[in-house]
């Protein structure tokens, strides 16, 4: 009975310090230049890899006016569902 309740006990305490540390290794912001993709939707970053981005609304509008343009997306970049996808809330114009 005691083991039972002292892994139980130190269960709760893993799972309490994950959930408090955890967010302390989150991605933070980053910048990914690459290439807009004709729908706008997605992006062919310097390294190979594709992005699916999600822009802010009121970044929405604006991708659109630079398709096929090379630019710089600063976001939060995450895989989801085996797919990278970075929430983009800014961007410029890249050489």
């Amino acid at each position: 009975m005691k083991r039972k309740q002292f892994l139980t006990t130190g269960a709760l305490v893993l799972i309490f310090f994950l959930m408090i540390l955890l967010p302390v290794f989150a991605a933070g912001d980053v910048v990914i230049k690459g290439k807009l993709n004709n729908s706008g939707k997605g992006l062919l970053a310097g390294d190979g890899k594709q992005y699916t981005i999600i822009p802010s609304e009121d970044m929405e509008g604006q991708l659109f006016k630079h398709l096929g343009q090379q630019v710089e997306l600063t976001g939060v970049a995450y895989v989801s569902h085996g797919r990278n996808m970075i929430t983009a809330y800014s961007f410029k114009l890249s050489n």
